[in-house]
């Protein structure tokens, strides 16, 4: 249902070997407190950034918070209080760590990414819910933390936010794209008028003039995030750029020069608009679409054995607290998921291989690498409401 055939990466890639050599056990707890980066990270609410440079975490510059380039991997700290029975906020923090692969990132600083990811979570006894993410694939939790959406552009850590003359910028045009509110992306297109048509609205960054462009069938949700990167540029800017605000009907020349200087007719949306029966986000339940197996773990190999004959109808019970289980769910909108649950009592490598299990699932599977993998454990507090349907009581 939801394989794609492509090319299984290495074992090496995965980070599996890593995790379970000299140097992963090395770099515990203490590794992970003399890591500048980590120093008071996660002590109060909030979210913090850090970009992969050359095996090196450096912090992002808060300004650019929801904004990424698609040949970086970074890695996000999401730390929160602890809700009680009642919904209340208690004084409890909880901490969710992400890293995210840009699609052109390095396969090192894919790795190192990973690798340091388990270090953060080494700093917090290995208590945070870990997530791996792929550009384009990114989960509701993850576009939460920006908003609802977020903001992807071309290059890297060598191409990076530089300062140069108005004459030398080369100007960038971005594509908000989405259904609904909260899963809106707005990425990286080429500057061509085969990019644009009228089921989107487009934000044309030219340096010290920005654009939104709205197409005649752009949704409302589109257009909103669209302005909100509009007026993120500006404040960047220090509100020195010039500023926009057009549609379809518009012939600005200061617009259609990127575009070969006239206004052109807009093709008919790429997209199909996706029909949803009202009554499937109330009446849907997973027991249909899941699979629940234990990972065994001997030396460098994992294998995967189901829990039960009938996997249909399984009971969090059957979540062995010694043990490390993988639930495989497609959720309503047939979106994939991976969750690796790490019990309480488990050996403490497990936690640490957590991620590495639940990429080596995929692979054995033969699974599209881009399905989100999550890594929670077993007593500690987590929100995923959706690994928390799958079971049958």
């Amino acid at each position: 249902m939801h394989g794609v055939k492509q090319v299984q990466p290495k074992l090496e890639d995965t980070n599996l070997a890593k995790y379970g050599g000299k140097e992963h056990h090395e770099l515990k707890k203490g590794a992970a407190q003399t890591e500048p980066a980590w120093k008071g990270c996660g002590q109060a609410p909030g979210v913090q950034v850090w970009r992969i440079n050359k095996f090196k975490v450096e912090a992002w510059d808060p300004k650019q918070y929801g904004s990424f380039f698609g040949g970086d991997s970074y890695i996000i700290l999401d730390t929160y209080k602890v809700k009680d029975d009642k919904g209340k906020e208690t004084d409890k923090l909880a901490r969710d760590i992400f890293f995210w692969l840009g699609k052109k990132s390095t396969q090192d600083e894919r790795g190192t990414a990973a690798y340091k990811t388990v270090e953060l979570d080494d700093l917090f006894d290995g208590s945070a819910t870990q997530f791996r993410q792929t550009q384009g694939h990114e989960s509701k939790e993850f576009l939460a933390l920006f908003g609802g959406s977020i903001h992807v552009m071309e290059g890297g850590v060598d191409t990076g936010f530089h300062h140069v003359k108005p004459e030398e910028y080369k100007p960038h045009l971005f594509e908000a794209e989405g259904l609904k509110t909260g899963q809106v992306k707005i990425q990286e297109v080429p500057l061509d008028s085969k990019s644009l048509h009228d089921g989107s609205a487009y934000i044309l960054d030219g340096g010290l003039e920005l654009f939104q462009f709205n197409g005649s069938s752009a949704n409302m949700w589109e257009k909103t995030k669209a302005k909100e990167v509009l007026l993120k540029l500006i404040e960047q800017r220090n509100g020195r750029a010039k500023h926009y605000f057009l549609d379809s009907t518009d012939d600005n020349p200061a617009f259609w020069k990127y575009f070969g200087g006239k206004k052109i007719a807009l093709p008919p949306s790429k997209r199909a608009e996706v029909k949803t029966n009202p009554k499937h986000h109330t009446e849907w339940h997973p027991s249909s679409t899941k699979k629940v197996v234990r990972a065994d773990i001997k030396g460098l190999h994992v294998t995967f054995a189901p829990v039960a004959a009938s996997p249909a109808k399984v009971l969090k019970s059957a979540l062995d607290p010694k043990g490390v289980f993988v639930v495989d769910i497609t959720d309503e909108e047939k979106e994939h998921h991976v969750f690796v649950w790490v019990g309480a009592s488990a050996p403490s490598q497990a936690g640490r291989l957590g991620i590495a299990i639940g990429q080596e699932y995929l692979n054995q599977n033969k699974l599209s690498q881009d399905s989100v993998v999550r890594r929670i454990k077993g007593g500690e507090a987590h929100k995923h409401v959706i690994f928390d349907k799958c079971f049958d009581g």
